[in-house]
């Protein structure tokens, strides 16, 4: 069995206080098994409405002479890093983000039961405190 696309949140964590209307950058990591890389992560704040591209932080174009060039042969057998900048953090910010691999699959809106409960690979949520105080942590 290869492991499904996924991709994770790590900042902001979910009893983070983010302070409406000051930027924030959202990080977080991407995988995919079978040797498909990586293809996108996408961010959404208003709960999965809207998306768009985070940016990604590979090696794949480690060596080559055009860093947005990547060898379609090679297999990818690591995680990526992602990070995305909210200018202005909205009140009741719901953030999602979902990944999309080589192989053009991407994380399903919400989880595929099954009987042992693993594997599950759904679009992954955070919703955050929001304050209009200047004392959110970054």
């Amino acid at each position: 069995m290869e492991l499904n696309i996924q991709g994770v949140i790590c900042r902001p964590t979910a009893d983070e206080r983010l302070c409406v209307g000051k930027p924030y950058l959202v990080r977080g990591y991407a995988l995919s098994g079978g040797g498909r890389a990586v293809d996108r992560v996408e961010i959404s704040l208003d709960d999965g409405n809207t998306w768009d591209l985070a940016s990604l932080y590979t090696m794949h174009s480690k060596g080559k002479e055009s860093s947005n060039e990547r060898d379609w042969a090679e297999k990818q057998w690591s995680w990526v890093l992602w990070s995305y900048r909210i200018d202005s953090v909205p009140p009741n910010c719901n953030i999602a983000c979902r990944a999309w691999d080589s192989g053009g699959n991407k994380q399903p809106s919400a989880a595929v039961w099954n009987y042992r409960g693993v594997m599950n690979n759904a679009v992954f949520r955070v919703k955050p405190q929001t304050t209009s105080s200047a004392h959110s942590r970054l």
